[in-house]
C-alpha cells in the first residue's frame, strides 16, 4: 500500500552546538567586461546587495571619447554612398548608350556597396561603443554578500576579478562526527551531516 502527503517547510528539530564549514553554495567572482582605471568601489566587504546594485565604477572618458567618435563618423559618411550612388546614375545613362565601358560601370556598383558597408561598420562601431560604456558600470547579479575585495580605486582593472559576492540564501553546513558521538535523534558513526 502506498501513501502521499503534501510537503512542506519545516526546522527538523535537531541542534547541535558544534564547531563546522558553512560554504556559500552560489560564489561569483565580481569582472568588469571595460577595462580602465577604478574610480570607485560601491560594496564594502560583507555588506548585502541586492540584483543591480551598482559595485565597481571606472573610469568611463576614454570609451566616451570612443563613442563621440564612432557617432561622428556615422553622420560623416552616409554622404560617400550617396555622392558615389548619383555617379552610379550617371554611368548607367552613359553605360546604356554605349559611352563607357562595362568594367568602369561595374567598378561603380562596388564602390556603392562597400561605402554602404561602411555605413553599416559606422553604426556597429557605435554600438560597440555604447556597450563599452555601459561596462563602466559593474552591478551586481544576484543577492548576496560582498566577499573580500581584491583592487581598490587607482588601480587598473584588466578583466581580474575585483571582488567575490556569495549567495547568502543556500548555504551548506557540514560537521564531521567523532565515533562516538550522537545526536538526539538518533546514532550517527563517522558521517557527516549536511543542512541546506
Amino acid at each position: 500500500m502506498m501513501s502521499t502527503v503534501a510537503t512542506r517547510t519545516s526546522d527538523i528539530g535537531v541542534y547541535v552546538d558544534a564547531l563546522g564549514i558553512v560554504t556559500p553554495l552560489i560564489t561569483v567572482s565580481v569582472c568588469s567586461l571595460a577595462t580602465g582605471q577604478i574610480v570607485k568601489t560601491l560594496c564594502r566587504e560583507g555588506q548585502h546587495v541586492k540584483v543591480d546594485d551598482a559595485l565597481v565604477k571606472i573610469d568611463s572618458r576614454p570609451y566616451q571619447a570612443a563613442m563621440f567618435q564612432a557617432g561622428g563618423q556615422l553622420v560623416r559618411d552616409p554622404a560617400v554612398p550617396d555622392d558615389a550612388k548619383f555617379d552610379l546614375e550617371n554611368y548607367e545613362e552613359v553605360y546604356g548608350g554605349n559611352a563607357t565601358p562595362k568594367q568602369q560601370y561595374d567598378t561603380q556598383v562596388t564602390l556603392v556597396h562597400q561605402d554602404e558597408g561602411q555605413v553599416e561598420l559606422d553604426r556597429g562601431n557605435l554600438d560597440g561603443a555604447k556597450v563599452n560604456l555601459a561596462n563602466c558600470h559593474t552591478a551586481s547579479t544576484n543577492n548576496g554578500c560582498g566577499g573580500r575585495r581584491l583592487v581598490h580605486p587607482g588601480t587598473k582593472g584588466a578583466g581580474e576579478p575585483y571582488s567575490t559576492m556569495s549567495h547568502d540564501q543556500s548555504v551548506d553546513v557540514e560537521k564531521t562526527f567523532g565515533r562516538d558521538e550522537t545526536l538526539s535523534k538518533g546514532r550517527m558513526t563517522n558521517r557527516s551531516i549536511a543542512a541546506t
